[in-house]
């Protein structure tokens, strides 16, 4: 008992080293419940409870068994809502809640809470039988079993748990819950180029995801399949590199991480990764890369030619030109003109149009100079007194008459 005790031991400080979750665990009482005609029994515990165990060392037969404290969540077995159902869990919940709100329990306190779901047999504790008699109802047993327990998907339970008691303001589920949302008026900060680290190509809303980053306790990024996801990852990974930061990128689908990994090597950042896709493979390889890539890394960086440094931030000062000069271009061309109401691209785009049309129009340039500084009311109005009156003067043959312009009319 006492090696088997202390391998337990061993086991559960390990895995509590390696994950942060303190699985140990005593399980008491046990339900048995039926599963048919033919089929064995199933035996599960009822209540978790988080114990401490404290081999001495160097003193054989010397260990001290103990509830632990800093983890006060005596639970009903999460395994109950598949094994029982929802609507029976809940029946053994609010009796674990009512039992557990007393000031002082004994083991036959505990059966007896619970004897009013299941047949009790026996109030002093026993060793957990090997064979249990089949029965037709569910049996409770007075029996306690210590162990250390790991199932899929604990660490995200234990979050959860933790999450529960601390407020989501200022943190990612804020953000994920729309709790606090960005005003209206928020305008984000202009990036220069030189603090910009991109490496694969993105559209201004990849790059604002990217930005918004750096600055945000919690951001949700979504779209659709083929929006650019992978690479607003990516080059959140250069950023942080080029920022000198380190990023942690997680997932449960191994086969998204492949693809992040393969963007930023095709990238030549290799040397910048490491991926671990099993938790419970040795961790000496693991080490032992890591090791190596910063070995690697730390002679090369003082070996590295500064034309790359130098040349970085005149191709910065170059983009920014090239942006300014596109930024006075494009601002140009939306600009309301004060006499025609219009912009330059507007303009544009009715010309276009009037040349599409059927017939053409007439040329009269030296109708220009008279009309140029016309408001558009004005040459509406004009047009609204000339129209009536221009079959009296096509016949005139424009005598002297500045119309001779538009002697062009057939």
């Amino acid at each position: 008992m006492e090696r088997r005790i202390r391998s337990l031991h061993s086991r559960a400080t390990l895995y509590r080293r390696d994950t942060g979750i303190d699985g140990l665990y005593l399980g008491f009482p046990f339900l048995v419940i039926p599963q048919g005609k033919g089929a064995r029994p199933r035996i599960a515990p009822v209540l978790l409870w988080p114990i401490s165990l404290k081999p001495q060392v160097g003193a054989r037969s010397s260990i001290t068994i103990g509830f632990n404290r800093n983890r006060e969540e005596v639970r009903l077995n999460p395994a109950f809502d598949t094994i029982l159902g929802l609507d029976a869990t809940k029946r053994w919940q609010e009796l674990a809640w009512d039992l557990l709100g007393r000031a002082s329990l004994t083991a036959a306190d505990v059966v007896d809470a619970f004897g009013t779901l299941a047949a009790v047999q026996g109030r002093t504790l026993i060793p957990l039988p090997d064979n249990v008699a089949r029965a037709r109802e569910n049996q409770l047993i007075c029996a306690a079993v210590l162990f250390n327990l790991v199932y899929l998907g604990q660490a995200v339970v234990e979050d959860l748990r933790q999450l529960k008691s601390i407020p989501p303001t200022a943190t990612g589920l804020a953000t994920a819950l729309r709790i606090s949302e960005s005003p209206d008026n928020y305008v984000p900060d202009a990036v220069k180029e030189i603090d910009r680290y991109f490496t694969v190509a993105s559209d201004p809303s990849q790059e604002a995801a990217v930005f918004d980053a750096r600055r945000a306790p919690g951001l949700v990024v979504e779209g659709p399949p083929g929006t650019g996801k992978s690479q607003t990852i990516v080059n959140m990974v250069c950023d942080a590199i080029g920022r000198q930061q380190s990023l942690l990128i997680v997932c449960q689908k191994q086969a998204a991480l492949d693809v992040v990994y393969k963007r930023l090597e095709a990238k030549g950042l290799a040397d910048r990764i490491i991926k671990i896709t099993d938790v419970t493979q040795d961790r000496e390889p693991l080490i032992r890369s890591i090791r190596e890539q910063l070995e690697e890394m730390s002679p090369r960086a003082y070996l590295t030619p500064e034309v790359w440094r130098q040349n970085r931030p005149q191709l910065a000062g170059r983009i920014e030109a090239l942006e300014s000069e596109l930024d006075h271009h494009h601002a140009a061309l939306h600009r309301v003109d004060t006499i025609s109401g219009l912009t330059y691209r507007e303009i544009l785009g009715d010309l276009i149009r009037l040349e599409q049309e059927s017939p053409p129009l007439i040329g009269a340039p030296n109708l220009r100079q008279l009309l140029a500084k016309q408001s558009m009311s004005d040459i509406a109005m004009l047009e609204e007194v000339c129209g009536p009156l221009a079959h009296y003067w096509l016949p005139s043959h424009f005598e002297d008459s500045p119309l001779v312009a538009l002697k062009i009319f057939s």
